[in-house]
């Protein structure tokens, strides 16, 4: 079965093989994230999330000076992995694994080349893991999957010729996403 992700046309079991290489290395990189402390920002947002799940009014009852959706991803970890600084470190480490695949997809379709691609989902995630635990579980990086997404959707329209309105309001939605994080 060829991954949603994957080129149609050209996959096969070496591009499964780069894609599983892509997970492993953001996995392999970002498992230390799982023991890291919060940050103040993290704090922040975790409470606020906290608070809204409480019942608390974002905006009204509760102030924040982000968009809603950092909120929102937040408020999401609480919900599905308990109320832990790991819960919030889980689901960024699975938000990046998901980001190193588009980022894969993108390089993959643009450049065709799957070592190339590989390398720059794997780059990401080196990056994204590379400095300490104030920049991981941040806006920046919840906003880098909705922009990928986004991008991969605008090359496909432009590489295909697609006129379909859906590939090109996703593109746009995508992006009105990463504007709602920051």
């Amino acid at each position: 079965m060829t991954p949603p992700w994957a080129e149609s046309g050209r996959s096969g079991p070496r591009t499964v093989g780069w894609w599983a290489m892509v997970v492993l290395a953001t996995l392999a990189f970002g498992s230390v994230s799982l023991i890291y402390p919060f940050g103040r920002d993290q704090g922040i947002h975790a409470f606020i999330a906290d608070s809204v799940l409480d019942g608390k009014v974002l905006y009204r009852d509760i102030f924040n000076m982000k968009p809603p959706l950092t909120t929102g991803v937040h408020a999401l970890a609480l919900v599905l992995f308990g109320h832990s600084m790991t819960a919030i470190r889980l689901l960024d480490l699975l938000w990046t694994v998901a980001t190193s695949l588009l980022v894969f997809a993108f390089a993959r379709r643009a450049f065709g080349n799957p070592r190339a691609a590989a390398l720059a989902g794997v780059l990401y995630s080196l990056q994204y893991y590379g400095c300490d635990f104030w920049t991981t579980a941040q806006t920046d990086g919840w906003l880098n999957l909705p922009l990928a997404v986004s991008f991969l959707l605008a090359l496909r329209g432009w590489r295909e010729g697609i006129c379909r309105r859906g590939v090109w309001i996703g593109a746009g939605l995508g992006i009105g996403l990463a504007a709602a994080f920051k």
